[in-house]
């Protein structure tokens, strides 16, 4: 389970983290170019994003396990899934834009900080697998719905199909998303408790 939540974790950061500095990066470097349609600037960084991710997230997935405690781990799984929250929510009431990310720090950040006060802290597991279950859930009952539907395009094994969602798809994805969180926090809850009886 450690070693999940250190997974976890570390993709976390290194997605919040790399699309933030990415993001910045191009904006600081690009932000006075002149470029026209079709040319390739900024490729170069983003490849080297691209190659340095993987050894960003084992590097970090080590340090997690090796300090859960100390680099508060499962705060920093918490703090994503409260980010991953409003972000989805922005997305569904408010309006649509493409680097979100900067959204997830602030929320990683309390995360941390309400881990070691609150008892929130027994079922960040649950909360975890739930998450991840949600989302994987959801998208493919998003694709089987848009199959009934014929509206399925070329979203068909594409992450894109996440930036084409209708207002009732939205909801739908965050209700699936949220039973399964939910699922996950009373089927730890009731683990610990068989544990202890």
């Amino acid at each position: 389970m450690n070693f999940f939540i250190s997974m976890l974790a570390a993709f976390i950061i290194t997605w919040v983290g790399g699309v933030n500095i990415l993001h910045f990066l191009f904006w600081l470097l690009y932000r006075n170019s002149n470029a026209g349609p079709g040319s390739f600037e900024g490729l170069g960084l983003l490849l080297f994003f691209l190659v340095a991710s993987p050894i960003i997230f084992i590097t970090l997935s080590f340090l997690f396990y090796k300090n859960m405690e100390r680099l508060r781990t499962k705060g920093v799984v918490l703090g994503g899934i409260i980010g991953f929250y409003v972000n989805t929510l922005l997305d569904l009431f408010v309006m649509r834009t493409y680097v979100k990310e900067f959204i997830y720090l602030p929320f990683i950040i309390i995360g941390c900080v309400l881990i070691s006060r609150t008892p929130i802290r027994r079922f960040v597991i649950g909360m975890a697998f739930g998450m991840v279950i949600g989302v994987i859930a959801a998208y493919h009952i998003i694709v089987i719905v848009r199959w009934l539907n014929n509206t399925l395009v070329a979203s068909f094994y594409s992450l894109s199909l996440y930036s084409s969602l209708s207002f009732g798809e939205m909801s739908l994805y965050i209700f699936v998303i949220t039973c399964c969180l939910v699922a996950g926090v009373v089927i730890e809850r009731s683990i610990k408790k068989r544990k202890f009886n």
